[in-house]
Formats: C-alpha cells, sequence, structure tokens
C-alpha cells in the first residue's frame, strides 16, 4: 500500500497524492472499526449444548445461529458497548452487556434457563413449520373437552359447529357412517380436499375407508360403505 503512494506521489503530483492517502484511511478505518463476538449457548441446568438459539444485537439487526455444538460467531461487530441477547424457544431469554474493541475477539457465553411454564403454545403446521401459537398466520381452533356436556357418539360429532370453517357433511343416516371433512370449503378440482389428520403428532388417514363390499356386488351391505377414520377413536379417551 505504501508503495502505491509513493508511485502515485512521483506520477501525479502531491494533490493527487494526499487525495489517495485520505482515501485509504476512509475505506480502512471502518474495517479497522470492528470486532467479533463468539461463544457457547448451553441449558443451565444439565450443560449440555444448544443447537439453533438466536443470539443477536438487536439495536444493530446483527446476529448468528448456534451450531449443533452450541458455538456461534457474530463478525463485523462496530466497535462500542452493545447488549447480546440470546432466545430460544423453551428457555428464557438472557442478555449481556459486551465492549467490543478494534479488531478484537470478545467471548460471550450464555447458560439459558429452561421455562416451560412461559413456553406458548407450539404448533407444526404444512406451511410454517414449528411456530407459536400467536405467530402463526393460520387460523387456529381450540375445543376445550370439559366444556363439551352433550354425550358424543364419536369424534366428529365432537367437531361438528365447534370451530369456524371446519364443515362436516353427513353421507349417510346408517348407524357407523362417516361424514365428509372440509376446510373451508373446496380447494382442488381433480385432488383430494379432505384435510391432514394428525393425533398425538402422528398422521392418520384422513379420507374414507374404502368401501366395505366385494367386488361382485352387494353395494349396500352394512349399510357402512363410508366409515370415517376418525370415529375408530372412542370420544371418552380425548
Amino acid at each position: 500500500m505504501l508503495e502505491i503512494i509513493r508511485n502515485v506521489y512521483r506520477s501525479s503530483g502531491s494533490g493527487l497524492f494526499w487525495f489517495a492517502l485520505i482515501m485509504v484511511f476512509v475505506i480502512a478505518q471502518p474495517l479497522a472499526a470492528q470486532g467479533v463476538i463468539t461463544g457457547n449457548v448451553t441449558d443451565a441446568k444439565t450443560g449440555e449444548p444448544l443447537a439453533g438459539v438466536n443470539v443477536f444485537i438487536g439495536a444493530l439487526g446483527i446476529g448468528a445461529s448456534s451450531t449443533a455444538d452450541g458455538n456461534y460467531t457474530i463478525d463485523r461487530v462496530p466497535e462500542g458497548r452493545h447488549e447480546v441477547t440470546a432466545g430460544y424457544i423453551g428457555y428464557e431469554t438472557s442478555s449481556q452487556m459486551v465492549d467490543v474493541s478494534s479488531g478484537a475477539t470478545v467471548n460471550v457465553d450464555f447458560a439459558l434457563e429452561s421455562s416451560p411454564l412461559m413456553l406458548d403454545e407450539v404448533f407444526v403446521t404444512g406451511t410454517a413449520g414449528q411456530a407459536r401459537r400467536r405467530e402463526v398466520g393460520n387460523s387456529v381452533g381450540t375445543i376445550n373437552i370439559s366444556e363439551v356436556n352433550a354425550p358424543m357418539a364419536n369424534l366428529e360429532d365432537m367437531l361438528s359447529a365447534r370451530i369456524p370453517g371446519l364443515n362436516i357433511q353427513g353421507t349417510s343416516g346408517a348407524s357407523g357412517a362417516g361424514g365428509v371433512i372440509r376446510l373451508r370449503g373446496n380447494s382442488s378440482v381433480a385432488m383430494s380436499n379432505a384435510p391432514l389428520v394428525y393425533i398425538d403428532g402422528v398422521r392418520v388417514r384422513s379420507d374414507s375407508y374404502p368401501k366395505n363390499v366385494p367386488p361382485t356386488g352387494y353395494s349396500g351391505r352394512g349399510h357402512n360403505t363410508l366409515s370415517s377414520p376418525l370415529n375408530d377413536i372412542n370420544p371418552n379417551d380425548v
């Protein structure tokens, strides 16, 4: 760099020399006035590393996520005093004040306390992944079983007319017959309009069972050709 400045001075005179010198300091100053924050995030009770923890400086809008070993690194942190925050679902948020010097690396470790009582309801949806209930853009309906006083013959009766946008259409008046579940009407012309059904995190069949008749006839046998898999669940077990 010094050799370049000397060449500029010799070839172009003092005016261009001082201009080049000023530009070198202008460009180098922001790079020199930056530091690095690094550290490790663990569970305060078990000491196990926590992966995927968001460690950030809110005032600057910069941050990083911890790796599988709980390590994180935030590069290009401006010189000065900053508040570093670590946040993770199921744990209390922790913050520390850190002084960052030019060209230095500061180590900041976090030991997060679990907070199961403060955890919001968590849902796994087909569009947003795992998220807090209040952060899900989809409509979420909840039925409190303790408030259902009327006796229910099956699970479909328990869901019927209790969640906005959920429509259960009866297919037959025969005993054991199931209904057709629709969420806010039909959404496809060629594909199935049945919703995805998960019970305790396990996906179950949502379409009706195949017709319970032999291929040669007896189409009315048993009158339960559209029995619903949901009705296999005892309402008293919910």
